[in-house]
C-alpha cells in the first residue's frame, strides 16, 4: 500500500501480505486452533507488531513455511517479497515440470537399455 497525496494506492505487496495470511491460515488449520474464537485470536496475534506464531505452531516441521509467512507478513511493505522474488526464491519447490523432467531424466539413465531381439531369439 503506497500513499501518494493523501489517495491510497495498492499494489501486489499488499496482496502478498493477504496471501501469507491465507498461507498460514492453509497450515494452521486443526493444528494451533479450533474454534472461531480461537482463529481470531490467532490472527490477531499474527497481525502484531512482532507476527507472533501460535505456541502451538510446529515451527520444527515447518521451517520453510514460517520463513515464508514471516516474509509476506513483513509491516514494511517494501521488505516483502515481490510475486517473482518469491517464486525465484529456495524458499519454495522446484516447479513440478522442473522436477519430473529431472526425475525423468536420471530414470533414462540408471535404467539399462533393452535392445530389441528378434521373437526367435527371445524365447
Amino acid at each position: 500500500m503506497l500513499r501518494t497525496g493523501g489517495n491510497i494506492r495498492y499494489d501486489a505487496k499488499v496482496d502478498l501480505y493477504a496471501a501469507g495470511i491465507i498461507f498460514f491460515e492453509m497450515l494452521a488449520a486443526q493444528r494451533v486452533y479450533q474454534t472461531g474464537m480461537e482463529r481470531a485470536g490467532v490472527l490477531r496475534q499474527l497481525r502484531g507488531a512482532d507476527i507472533c506464531l501460535p505456541s502451538g505452531w510446529p515451527q520444527a516441521q515447518l521451517v520453510q513455511q514460517t520463513k515464508i509467512i514471516r516474509w509476506l507478513l513483513d509491516h514494511d511493505p517494501a521488505k516483502r517479497p515481490s510475486p517473482i522474488e518469491l517464486l525465484k526464491s529456495d524458499l519454495l519447490p522446484a516447479k513440478l515440470e522442473v522436477r519430473d523432467a529431472r526425475a525423468l531424466a536420471l530414470r533414462q539413465r540408471l535404467t539399462p537399455r533393452r535392445t530389441k531381439c528378434p521373437p526367435s531369439a527371445c524365447a
